[in-house]
């Protein structure tokens, strides 16, 4: 994996999950910052995502007549932001499961326990589907395709396919933030700041070694959601 991220260079506007009248009411709120990294990286992926399909849309519209640097450099492209992209989603998904989520289900049971267990599908779904794409990538990348830029109608069939996918994983993730944006902004914007605090202290347990360090145990005194 590199040591480097780079992140595609696409503009703003057309990397936010939400719709930006939304986005602009979050932005307005005095206590935007707390959600904004997270926000950012949705922003992030969503750039990835675009980018991921424009490298194998050059790559679907390849023919046996199609420059061989041209096919290697779109293919280079498309693994490098693919193992970009990886690099980051794997530490996302990993706060969003073992410390975000688990937190908003149980500060706030009746609005987020059924999209924390939701999310939790949908993360192993996604999981999968990325992990076909990159073996997709792989298996192409260490082919005559990938080494030489060879298409040929085989090849053409596997470049085809590998956009289809890019295309499915750009669209469902975008669905997945925009739901999870709708269900978790306006609850932590609204946090009190002893709420607030405690999340930002909780970490998840380790079975057998830690106390009860459960968000539950964190937040058995009343509390405040101003």
């Amino acid at each position: 994996k590199p040591s480097k991220v780079h992140t595609p260079s696409i503009g703003c506007g057309h990397n936010m999950a939400s719709d930006e009248r939304v986005l602009a009411k979050w932005r307005a709120h005095p206590r935007y910052d707390r959600v904004r990294t997270w926000l950012d990286s949705h922003s992030k992926f969503c750039a990835y995502t675009q980018a991921l399909r424009a490298a194998t849309h050059t790559l679907a519209s390849a023919t046996s007549r199609t420059d061989p640097s041209a096919v290697c450099g779109a293919l280079a492209r498309a693994k490098q932001t693919f193992e970009d992209m990886e690099l980051l989603l794997d530490a996302h998904s990993t706060l969003e499961d073992t410390k975000l989520f688990p937190f908003m289900a149980t500060a706030f049971p009746t609005e987020f326990g059924r999209a924390c267990e939701q999310y939790k599908r949908e993360h192993a779904e996604l999981d999968a589907t990325v992990e076909r794409l990159g073996a997709e990538l792989d298996a192409l990348a260490s082919s005559p395709c990938g080494r030489q830029g060879v298409v040929n109608t085989q090849t053409s069939v596997a470049l085809q396919a590998l956009h289809a996918l890019a295309v499915d994983i750009d669209a469902k993730m975008r669905r997945h933030f925009i739901d999870e944006e709708e269900d978790t902004v306006e609850l932590w914007l609204g946090m009190s700041p002893a709420l607030a605090h405690e999340y930002s202290r909780y970490r998840p347990p380790r079975a057998g070694v830690d106390g009860d360090n459960s968000a539950q145990a964190m937040l058995g005194a009343p509390r405040s959601k101003l």
